[in-house]
Order: structure tokens, then C-alpha cells, then sequence
């Protein structure tokens, strides 16, 4: 069997044990405790008597018919749980149907048709007050059912073991999921970091690494494709071992990050199979910096909070505000605890730099964070220690703080009135920086024994029977629940955008791309100003080819004077050769002696034509013999040979005149 089927298996079992716990045999008789209009007083047919101690809470325990009556009045400072600023609707019982809690006691109470007699905070007891010395009133609410004072404590009530000593609780209705939250410090300012965030996603061990690795593959390529007749990367001046091949190796390597490809050329096997892993380590390693860089530049974006995480407020020793029954759920240096009576008081002060951070639950998180939507008493007073829902001076008034204030003039925007909303979205610099995961505390409700198999049945009954879960759709139509996967509501536009405009990267969060290549631009622009100088100040060249009288003022000058001389030369030499042919013609016996050959200073010996010399190789017996047979790449040389006249073709050359070329 596996994980999952033994953990369904064993829900069922759970679930089987709830319900037998609703029909129970007593006295023989088969009992049903989710039972209609079943509740009476002993021997009597009277109803009995439930007296219900209603914790008003937003979304949760609500009172609408209280509301509505205060604003008819325009009593902007009713309270319900204050003796002085209550209204009678606070203590009707049926008014209180209103909030997840809220509607599921009123249904609660209604199938088992019991008289409920309505209390709130404004009803505490002496005797609670001398037993308990905390800040809770929710755990006050407990002490109360102890004492007998109250049957039942409406409310989402943490079922913690401390309380569970003092009274019955009712059977789990559902789960709350704990969040920090903290200060929002506004935007990150900018800072010397900006200008290497290019740089964060890789650690300097990752960037050492990568640097090494590049000049190596670099130089391997380099190693085996400088020396191949076909690779065109190199030439002479950037062959093996010079100091310009290493420089364009290794530019070329580094090159092939930029472009995501590598920029050698490989002709030979050898360099192809290295040229293979540099591509694949390129691949990888763009991949991975594109991908951290974009997620690092956008939580850069990200405001800037008071503390980051729980770890932070236990090593920065920051004051840390909760609830009093999570006192001993967290661990951190007790000094550093801040026990507050409720959830609006808690966040007023971490709000007010009272405490640097607060541990809120999902409902919670939600209607006084997210939807600014709640209303709460704290004693703002500064004299105060404790800054509570009421301040420990009985002459001393709590502010009233509406999140959701609305003018008395419809059309008016709240911020538009700021003397009758001093205190309208009051919390928006809050904001949740860490899931505690660790803490899922369950919701219950204290009970009197003689109410509590009843009231648990139907829990139960309502939770799992065949209507479904009836309370998680109470909590998800009361916005009890937090889905941070789905679209969550942000009344101060600022808690899932990442500030103004959203995850937009601004000119701050790119400062460092633009510097960077700046820089490296303006470095290209110095190097060639460099050089410019230094051919400025070179030596001239005109030593090593002096030309008389020709100034080599420039490169192109230069090359004319070049160009003069060769064509002066090329010039001598035709005269020279023409001086010759008159030469040999004139030198040419009647039987037909050979004409002296032509030979330039700077030439080999060769014939009158340019071919090698034959006089080397000439043999006979007497003038009118046939020469010898030539040599192998030697021209044959004969007789002068005559015209149809029968003169010698060297005086046809000589009338010709020695000057024509």
C-alpha cells in the first residue's frame, strides 16, 4: 500500500471515529448530537439558554445590524466590545450571522433551536480579570467558559494546549497558515552594487572558473589551428607563440559568450573535438546566466523590507509582535517577544516601528493587509507600554482606526477627507515577507461540556457530510482563505507588483549593463588614440629606401617616388637593349658570326634573347659547321641566318638604327 493510500486510509478512519462520535448510544438509546431543535432546558420544553461570548472580528465575527445602525446614527466610534460605545444591536443574537465563524454558529444554533444570549468583550467578568493577567482576550474568553461565565466563545480560536487545559474546545473547523509580515521600506536606493549587478549570477569562484576555462579552450584552438595551411583565424603575424595570436585567441574565446557561439574555425579533426566541448560549456553557461540574471534583476526590483525572514529577526534581535498563545511556538530570545491582545493593535505597531515584524494569520494577512477592509481600537498613546486594543490608563481613550473609511458624502473619495478618514488604508507600508510553513495552528471554539458533543457533531456534519465542505466555502466566500496561487486582492497596489510598474526593469536596475559597456567602448577608443600617437611619433621609414631629392612626407608620396625609380629603371633597360641588338648586328661576319649577347647588372648571364648563354656549349670544326647539339633547357643556336636576299639578318637590324625601342 502506498504513502498516499495509507494517509487516505487513515483520514477515513478518522473521519469514521468523528462521526461515531455524533451517534453515540446513551442508556441503550441511539443518540444523534447533530440534531434539530433538540436542545431544552431539563424536564422542560423550553429551549435552553446558550450564552454566547461573540469576539468581533473582520470576516470572521460580524455584525452587520450594529454597523448599520451606527452609521444611521452617525456614531463614527461605536465598538461593540466597549460598555460606553456599544449599541443595543451588539446584543441580539441572531445579529451576529455574519463572517465565516459567524454564519456557521448562527446555523449552528438555529438547527439545535437554542436561546442565545448574546455578550461581547464588553461582558468580561471580575473573576476573569483576577485569574487572568494576560493580554489575550481571546484567552480571557476561555477563562470565562472555566468559570462558567459563557457557554461558547465565538470566534477562530487557536486550539493550543495551554488552553485546552483550561476548557472543552469543539471538534477542529479548519487550519490557519502563519505569515510575517514587516515594514515596506519603498524602493531599493540606488547603490554602488547596481553597477555590477550584471555580474551576480555567478558567485567570483563560478567567474574565476570561467575565465580560466575560456583562455584555455582559447589557447588549445589556437595550439591546434594556427600551424593548418587552412584555417584563415590565423596568418603570420598571429602564428604560434606571438603575442598578437594569443591576444586574438582569447578575444575570440571571450567573444563566444557574448554571442552565445563559438568564433574559432576548426579545419582539422583535433580542433573540432575541442571546439565541441567549448560550445557545449558556451550553451550551459549562457543558458544559466540569462536565466539568474532575469530573475536576480527582477527581485532586485522588489521593495526593500525591515527584516527579510524570521532568521533575521532572531539574528538582528529585532522586536518581534504576536499573539500571546504563540508564545511558546516561536523561538526566539524571549526579551525580544512583544505579546499584543489582537491582530489591529499588532500591526498598528509594527506599522508605527513599535516592532520590527508580526506574525499574522492567512485571514488575517489578507483582510487588514491586502484588502484594507478591517477596523480595530489600539491605544496610540506613547506613555503606554503596551499600546493594547485599550489603554491601561481607564482615563485614556483608544483610537478608532477604520481601514475602509468611506465619507459622509458619497461621492468623496476617502483621501479626500482626511478629517473624517485620518486612517484610511492605514497599513499599506505592511507587507508579507516569509511563509511560516511550520506553523498550521487548528481553529476551534471553548465550549461548555454539556454543549460540546453537540456543537462538534455538527461541525462535523457541516464539514463533511453531503453538503461537502460547507466550511471552507464559508471561508472562501468570507476571503478567509489565501491562495498565492491565485489572484489575491491589493487594495494599495504595491503587494504582488513589485512597486510601479510591475516586473519592468527600470534605468536603475540596468545602470550596471550601460556602465559596463561604456566602459569597454571607451577603453576601444583609447587604445586607437594610442596608436595614433605612437605612428605619429614612429621614426620615418625613408632611411631604409632613400630617394634623392624626394621628400617622404607621407605614405603615399613614398610610393610614388617608388613608382618614378621603377619606371627610370625599366626605361635604361630598354635603352640598354636596343644599344645592344645595334650592337650585335653590326658584329655579325658574312658566314654568320654569333652577335655578342645582352646582359643587365643585376642579371644572370644569358643570350642575346634571355635565354642562357650557348657559348659554353659551341663546337665544330671549322665557321660553316653546325653547332653543337644543345644541352636540355637550352635554346639551339645556328649560323646568322640570311634574308631573301641574302644578306645577314644583323644588317637589317643595324639600318634599323640603334634609338628605336
Amino acid at each position: 500500500m502506498s504513502l498516499g493510500q495509507r494517509r487516505w486510509l487513515g483520514a477515513r478512519v478518522l473521519l469514521g471515529l468523528a462521526l461515531a462520535c455524533c451517534s453515540a448510544p446513551v442508556d441503550g438509546v441511539e443518540t444523534d448530537f447533530a440534531c434539530f431543535n433538540c436542545m431544552f432546558e431539563p424536564n422542560s420544553t423550553t429551549p435552553m439558554k446558550l450564552r454566547a461570548m461573540y469576539l468581533t472580528s473582520g470576516g470572521v465575527v460580524v455584525n452587520k445590524a450594529a454597523k448599520s445602525k451606527a452609521t444611521e446614527i452617525g456614531m463614527m466610534d461605536w465598538n461593540c466590545d466597549d460598555p460606553e460605545k456599544s449599541l443595543p444591536e451588539c446584543f441580539v443574537g441572531t445579529n451576529w450571522n455574519d463572517g465565516w465563524v459567524g454564519e456557521l454558529t448562527f446555523r449552528i444554533f438555529t438547527s439545535l433551536g437554542v436561546d442565545v444570549v448574546a455578550m461581547t468583550r464588553a461582558n468580561f467578568s471580575e473573576e476573569s480579570a483576577l485569574a487572568y493577567t494576560g493580554v489575550s482576550s481571546f484567552t480571557r474568553c476561555v477563562w470565562e467558559v472555566q468559570l462558567g461565565k459563557v457557554d461558547i466563545c465565538v470566534g477562530d480560536f487557536w486550539e493550543m494546549p495551554a488552553r485546552r487545559r483550561l476548557a472543552p474546545f469543539t471538534s477542529v473547523m479548519a487550519l490557519d497558515s502563519m505569515f510575517l509580515v514587516t515594514r515596506n521600506l519603498g524602493a531599493k536606493p540606488f547603490d554602488a552594487s547596481n553597477l555590477v549587478s550584471w555580474a551576480k549570477p555567478f558567485t567570483s569562484d563560478v567567474w574565476g572558473v570561467v575565465i580560466g576555462a575560456f583562455l584555455i579552450f582559447g589557447i588549445s584552438l589556437w595550439f591546434v589551428e594556427a600551424p593548418s595551411e587552412d584555417n584563415r583565424d590565423f596568418d603570420d603575424t598571429t602564428k604560434l607563440g606571438s603575442p598578437m595570436g594569443f591576444l586574438l585567441t582569447s578575444w575570440m574565446s571571450f567573444m563566444a559568450f557574448f554571442i552565445a557561439a563559438p568564433m574559432h574555425a576548426a579545419t582539422t579533426w583535433p580542433g573540432r573535438i575541442i571546439l565541441l566541448g567549448f560550445a557545449f560549456l558556451i550553451y550551459i553557461l549562457v543558458a544559466s546566466y540569462t536565466a539568474s540574471l532575469a530573475s536576480l534583476l527582477v527581485a532586485d526590483k522588489a521593495a526593500v523590507t525591515f527584516v527579510e525572514g524570521l532568521s533575521e529577526v532572531r539574528a538582528k534581535s529585532r522586536k518581534l509582535c504576536m499573539l500571546e498563545p504563540l508564545e511558546t511556538t516561536v523561538d526566539i530570545d524571549p526579551a525580544n517577544k512583544r505579546l499584543i491582545d489582537d491582530y489591529g493593535p499588532m500591526l498598528d505597531q509594527v506599522k508605527r516601528s513599535v516592532c520590527g515584524a508580526a506574525i499574522v494569520g492567512q485571514k488575517e494577512y489578507r483582510s487588514y493587509i491586502l484588502s484594507q477592509e478591517n477596523s480595530y481600537n489600539v491605544c496610540q498613546d506613547p506613555e503606554d507600554e503596551k499600546q493594547l486594543s485599550s489603554c491601561a490608563d481607564p482615563e485614556k481613550k483608544s483610537t478608532r482606526v477604520e481601514l475602509n473609511c468611506q465619507c459622509s458624502d458619497p461621492e468623496v473619495e476617502p483621501e479626500e477627507c482626511p478629517l473624517e478618514c485620518p486612517f484610511y488604508h492605514n497599513l499599506c507600508s505592511l507587507i508579507k515577507v516569509e511563509n511560516l510553513g511550520q506553523l498550521a495552528i487548528p481553529f476551534s471554539m471553548p465550549v461548555a461540556a454539556k454543549f460540546q458533543d453537540t456543537i462538534s457533531a455538527w461541525i462535523v456534519e457541516l464539514k463533511f457530510g453531503s453538503e461537502g465542505d460547507y466550511i471552507a466555502a464559508l471561508m472562501a466566500k468570507h476571503n478567509a482563505l489565501v491562495d498565492e496561487n491565485g489572484v489575491l486582492p491589493d487594495a494599495c497596489g504595491n503587494e504582488d507588483s513589485g512597486g510601479e510598474g510591475g516586473d519592468q526593469l527600470g534605468i536603475q536596475d540596468m545602470a550596471g549593463t550601460f556602465v559596463f559597456s561604456g566602459a569597454v567602448m571607451v577603453l576601444g577608443i583609447i587604445v586607437h588614440l594610442v596608436q595614433m600617437v605612437m605612428k605619429a611619433r614612429a621614426p620615418k621609414e625613408a632611411e631604409e629606401e632613400h630617394i634623392p631629392g624626394v621628400e617622404h612626407e607621407s605614405e603615399s608620396a613614398q610610393a610614388i617616388a617608388h613608382l618614378q625609380k621603377t619606371v627610370s629603371q625599366i626605361n635604361k633597360k630598354l635603352d640598354d637593349l636596343a644599344a645592344s641588338i645595334a650592337a650585335g648586328s653590326s658584329g655579325v661576319s658574312a658566314h654568320g658570326a654569333a652577335a655578342p649577347s645582352v646582359q643587365f647588372a643585376d642579371e644572370p648571364v644569358t643570350g642575346g634573347l634571355g635565354y642562357p648563354g650557348p657559348s659554353a656549349h659551341r663546337r665544330g670544326s671549322n665557321e660553316n659547321e653546325s653547332l653543337s647539339k644543345p644541352t636540355p633547357f637550352e635554346p639551339a643556336v645556328t649560323s646568322s641566318p640570311s634574308d631573301d636576299n641574302g644578306n645577314p639578318i644583323g644588317d637589317f637590324f643595324k639600318n634599323l638604327g640603334g634609338g628605336a625601342r
